[in-house]
Protein backbone atom coordinates (compact mmCIF):
# COMPACT_ATOMS: atom_id res chain seq x y z
CA UNK A 1 0.00 0.00 0.00
CA UNK A 2 1.26 3.49 -1.07
CA UNK A 3 0.52 6.73 0.83
CA UNK A 4 -1.21 8.92 -2.16
CA UNK A 5 -2.48 11.89 0.27
CA UNK A 6 -1.35 13.60 3.30
CA UNK A 7 -3.07 14.80 6.34
CA UNK A 8 -1.50 18.43 5.40
CA UNK A 9 -2.66 18.71 1.84
CA UNK A 10 -6.03 16.86 1.65
CA UNK A 11 -6.96 16.72 5.41
CA UNK A 12 -6.40 13.00 5.31
CA UNK A 13 -3.72 10.51 4.57
CA UNK A 14 -4.69 7.74 2.25
CA UNK A 15 -3.10 4.66 1.40
CA UNK A 16 -4.37 2.69 -1.54
CA UNK A 17 -2.87 -1.21 -2.92
CA UNK A 18 -0.72 -1.61 -5.93
CA UNK A 19 -3.25 -2.56 -7.96
CA UNK A 20 -4.83 0.76 -7.93
CA UNK A 21 -4.29 3.97 -9.59
CA UNK A 22 -4.77 7.60 -8.05
CA UNK A 23 -5.89 10.54 -9.88
CA UNK A 24 -5.52 13.14 -6.67
CA UNK A 25 -7.19 16.75 -6.87
CA UNK A 26 -7.22 19.75 -4.12
CA UNK A 27 -9.07 17.54 -1.14
CA UNK A 28 -10.06 14.59 -3.32
CA UNK A 29 -8.31 11.33 -3.84
CA UNK A 30 -9.87 8.77 -6.39
CA UNK A 31 -8.60 5.55 -6.99
CA UNK A 32 -9.29 3.05 -9.89
CA UNK A 33 -8.65 -0.81 -10.40
CA UNK A 34 -8.42 -2.12 -13.91
CA UNK A 35 -12.08 -3.16 -13.89
CA UNK A 36 -13.08 0.31 -12.98
CA UNK A 37 -13.96 0.03 -9.28
CA UNK A 38 -13.81 2.87 -7.56
CA UNK A 39 -12.63 4.61 -4.19
CA UNK A 40 -12.74 8.00 -3.53
CA UNK A 41 -12.31 9.89 -0.32
CA UNK A 42 -13.37 13.63 -0.13
CA UNK A 43 -13.96 16.62 2.78
CA UNK A 44 -17.91 17.05 2.68
CA UNK A 45 -18.90 20.24 0.81
CA UNK A 46 -22.40 20.60 2.69
CA UNK A 47 -22.43 22.69 5.44
CA UNK A 48 -25.38 23.02 7.81
CA UNK A 49 -26.82 19.68 7.07
CA UNK A 50 -27.19 16.54 8.98
CA UNK A 51 -25.56 13.50 8.26
CA UNK A 52 -28.57 12.23 7.53
CA UNK A 53 -29.66 14.97 5.00
CA UNK A 54 -26.59 14.65 3.14
CA UNK A 55 -27.01 10.80 2.06
CA UNK A 56 -30.29 11.67 1.25
CA UNK A 57 -29.47 14.40 -1.02
CA UNK A 58 -26.87 11.72 -2.92
CA UNK A 59 -29.67 9.12 -3.38
CA UNK A 60 -32.00 11.85 -4.68
CA UNK A 61 -29.16 13.02 -7.14
CA UNK A 62 -28.82 9.18 -7.86
CA UNK A 63 -32.23 8.85 -8.51
CA UNK A 64 -32.31 11.49 -10.98
CA UNK A 65 -29.56 10.13 -12.66
CA UNK A 66 -29.93 6.39 -12.58
CA UNK A 67 -32.32 3.58 -12.83
CA UNK A 68 -33.34 1.50 -9.63
CA UNK A 69 -31.44 3.19 -6.84
CA UNK A 70 -32.26 0.99 -3.71
CA UNK A 71 -30.81 1.16 -0.23
CA UNK A 72 -29.31 -2.31 0.99
CA UNK A 73 -28.38 -1.52 4.43
CA UNK A 74 -29.43 2.16 6.27
CA UNK A 75 -27.25 4.19 7.69
CA UNK A 76 -25.73 2.47 10.45
CA UNK A 77 -23.12 3.79 13.13
CA UNK A 78 -19.42 2.16 12.63
CA UNK A 79 -15.60 2.93 13.77
CA UNK A 80 -14.05 4.28 11.15
CA UNK A 81 -10.15 5.33 11.64
CA UNK A 82 -9.59 8.28 13.78
CA UNK A 83 -12.90 9.76 13.41
CA UNK A 84 -15.63 11.19 16.33
CA UNK A 85 -18.16 9.78 14.55
CA UNK A 86 -19.21 8.02 11.66
CA UNK A 87 -21.65 5.70 9.71
CA UNK A 88 -22.07 3.77 6.81
CA UNK A 89 -24.43 2.60 4.18
CA UNK A 90 -24.87 0.38 1.16
CA UNK A 91 -27.29 0.80 -2.10
CA UNK A 92 -26.87 0.05 -5.29
CA UNK A 93 -28.02 1.36 -8.72
CA UNK A 94 -28.82 0.81 -12.07
CA UNK A 95 -26.73 2.13 -15.41
CA UNK A 96 -28.59 0.93 -18.08
CA UNK A 97 -27.89 -3.02 -17.84
CA UNK A 98 -25.22 -2.50 -15.47
CA UNK A 99 -26.20 -2.60 -11.63
CA UNK A 100 -23.55 -1.17 -9.22
CA UNK A 101 -22.93 -1.49 -5.43
CA UNK A 102 -21.93 1.27 -3.56
CA UNK A 103 -20.31 1.37 0.10
CA UNK A 104 -20.33 4.60 1.33
CA UNK A 105 -19.05 6.48 5.10
CA UNK A 106 -19.56 9.54 6.25
CA UNK A 107 -17.35 10.73 8.94
CA UNK A 108 -16.68 13.58 11.24
CA UNK A 109 -13.42 14.60 12.46
CA UNK A 110 -11.89 17.24 14.38
CA UNK A 111 -12.00 18.06 18.23
CA UNK A 112 -13.60 21.02 18.73
CA UNK A 113 -17.22 22.07 16.83
CA UNK A 114 -15.12 24.93 15.21
CA UNK A 115 -12.70 22.83 13.53
CA UNK A 116 -14.82 19.62 12.67
CA UNK A 117 -15.13 18.47 9.25
CA UNK A 118 -16.99 16.09 7.34
CA UNK A 119 -15.25 12.86 5.53
CA UNK A 120 -16.98 10.81 2.70
CA UNK A 121 -15.10 8.15 1.63
CA UNK A 122 -17.24 5.63 -1.07
CA UNK A 123 -16.83 2.49 -2.92
CA UNK A 124 -18.21 1.85 -6.16
CA UNK A 125 -17.94 -1.69 -8.07
CA UNK A 126 -20.19 -3.62 -10.65
CA UNK A 127 -22.79 -5.77 -8.47
CA UNK A 128 -20.89 -9.06 -9.59
CA UNK A 129 -17.56 -7.58 -8.98
CA UNK A 130 -18.41 -5.82 -5.24
CA UNK A 131 -16.93 -8.48 -3.00
CA UNK A 132 -13.39 -8.98 -4.79
CA UNK A 133 -11.87 -6.10 -3.46
CA UNK A 134 -13.57 -6.16 -0.55
CA UNK A 135 -10.50 -6.97 1.51
CA UNK A 136 -8.36 -4.22 -0.43
CA UNK A 137 -11.07 -1.54 0.60
CA UNK A 138 -10.93 -2.87 4.41
CA UNK A 139 -7.09 -2.27 4.62
CA UNK A 140 -7.53 1.08 2.75
CA UNK A 141 -10.62 2.16 5.86
CA UNK A 142 -7.39 0.68 8.46
CA UNK A 143 -4.60 2.54 7.26
CA UNK A 144 -6.47 5.96 6.41
CA UNK A 145 -6.26 8.91 9.08
CA UNK A 146 -7.90 11.97 9.56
Amino acid sequence: YKLVSDKSTAGFAFYIPPTFKAEIAIGIVLATAEDGTSVTVTEATSRGVSVKEYYESRLDELRVLFDEVSEITPLTECDFSNTQSSVYAEYSYKDGDTEYRVYQVIAVSGGSVLNQKGFVLTYTARADLYESHMDELNKMMEKITF
